[in-house]
């Protein structure tokens, strides 16, 4: 049969074979990772759906309020406020002693 072939489609049917002989095993190989990839992504789902599901339910929870913590609320917002009132009588301090040695220093 192959006597019957011109050089051209011998050469052609013979560069079929080997594509062939190449793309089947590399097919085979990416139909066996992506079976691989599709096991592990339902192990994983089946793993994290669960943890997933329960973080909605505790974030979407409303927080419910303890007897200590709108002390904590105030106290936490009062801090910085007392901080900087603090800040400001001390920068008014030290402006007021330099204003009071200015005019010392100017009579000698």
């Amino acid at each position: 049969m192959l006597g019957m072939l011109e050089p051209g489609q011998v050469l052609w049917l013979i560069l079929a074979a080997l594509g062939l002989g190449v793309a089947l095993p590399v097919m085979v190989q990416l139909f066996l990772t992506l079976r691989q990839a599709r096991q592990t992504m339902k192990l994983l789902t089946e793993q994290v759906e669960p943890s997933l599901r329960l973080f909605n339910e505790i974030a979407q929870r409303p927080r419910d309020l303890q007897p200590g913590s709108q002390l904590a609320t105030i106290i936490a917002s009062l801090i910085p406020a007392i901080v900087a009132a603090y800040r400001a009588f001390r920068q008014n301090q030290a402006d007021s002693d330099s204003a009071e040695i200015a005019p010392l220093e100017n009579q000698q």
